[in-house]
C-alpha cells in the first residue's frame, strides 16, 4: 500500500511539473524564456491627437511663370477661375478626430472638403489629417514633432471625393484631371515623393493613393507631410487626407 501511495505521489509532482512548464512559468528545455518587452515598445501615438508644429500653404514660384499667378506663402490664386481666395480651413488645418454621430449629406448635394467634420472618399466617410491645393502650383504642407523614441512612422494617404473645391460648375459633372505630388521628409531629408496623375475624373473619385512606412532614425526631430499640385490644365481642386497617421515605438 505505501509503495502504491509513493508511485501516485510521484506521478502527481510530475504532472504538475509538465503543467508549469507549460504554463511558461518556467523554461522548457530546449526552448528560450522570452524577453520582457522595453518600456514603450509597441506604442502608438496618432497624427489626429498631436498638435502641429508647423503648417504653411501657398503657391509655388511656378505658377507665376506658368500661368500667370500670384506666387508665394499664404495666397491661393485661381486666376480667371476665381481670383484671389483665403483658405477656407481655420488655422490652415483640417483635423477630424471622428465622425459626428448620424452625420449625412444633404440629398442632391456632394461631398464639400470645405467641411471641418468629415473627409469623404468614395463615398465613405474618413478620419485624419488633411491638406489642400485649391489651384494649380499650390502648395500646403504641415509638420509635427516626432515623440522621443518613436521608431516607426505609418500612414494611408487618400485623395478625396472633392474635385470642385470653390468652382462650383465642376459639381454638375464637369470632367477634370488631377495632378499632385506628395512629399515626406524627416529633419529635412526627403524620404517619400509620390507623383499621382489621373485625366478625366468627376465628383466622388476619391481613391488611396498611397501607404507609407518610414524608419525613423534614432533622434529624429520633425516630420513634414508636403502636398503640392502641379501646373497641369483643369487641376481643379485636390485635397489629400492622411488617414491612420501614427507613430510607432
Amino acid at each position: 500500500m505505501k509503495n502504491i501511495l509513493m508511485m501516485r505521489i510521484n506521478c502527481f509532482s510530475i504532472l504538475l511539473g509538465l503543467a508549469v512548464m507549460a504554463s511558461g512559468i518556467l523554461p522548457v528545455a530546449g526552448q528560450t524564456k522570452p524577453k520582457p518587452k522595453p518600456p514603450g515598445d509597441g506604442k502608438e501615438m496618432l497624427l489626429v491627437d498631436m498638435e502641429p508644429k508647423e503648417i504653411e500653404f501657398g503657391m509655388l514660384e511656378i505658377a507665376k511663370e506658368t500661368w500667370g499667378l500670384a506666387s508665394g506663402p499664404n495666397v491661393i490664386d485661381m486666376g480667371s477661375w476665381g481670383g484671389l481666395q483665403s483658405m477656407p480651413w481655420s488655422d490652415a488645418r483640417k483635423i477630424v478626430k471622428s465622425i459626428p454621430k448620424n452625420f449625412t449629406i444633404p440629398a442632391g448635394s456632394t461631398y464639400n472638403c470645405f467641411t471641418p467634420d468629415v473627409f469623404a472618399v468614395e463615398g465613405d466617410f474618413k478620419t485624419g489629417v488633411g491638406l489642400l491645393a485649391m489651384s494649380n502650383a499650390m502648395y500646403h504642407w504641415i509638420e509635427y514633432e516626432i515623440p522621443k523614441g518613436a521608431k516607426k512612422f505609418e500612414a494611408e494617404l487618400f485623395v478625396t471625393d472633392d474635385v470642385a473645391g470653390a468652382r462650383s460648375f465642376v459639381r454638375g459633372g464637369h470632367v477634370v484631371n488631377q495632378s499632385v505630388i506628395v512629399k515626406v521628409s524627416v529633419d529635412g531629408k526627403e524620404v517619400v515623393n509620390k507623383p499621382h496623375y489621373r485625366m478625366g475624373i468627376t465628383m466622388g473619385s476619391g481613391m488611396l493613393i498611397d501607404t507609407v512606412i518610414i524608419d525613423l532614425p534614432v533622434n529624429a526631430k520633425v516630420l513634414r507631410i508636403h502636398f503640392e499640385s502641379t501646373t497641369a490644365p483643369d487641376n481643379i481642386n485636390n485635397e489629400l487626407l492622411i488617414s491612420g497617421g501614427k507613430f510607432i515605438f
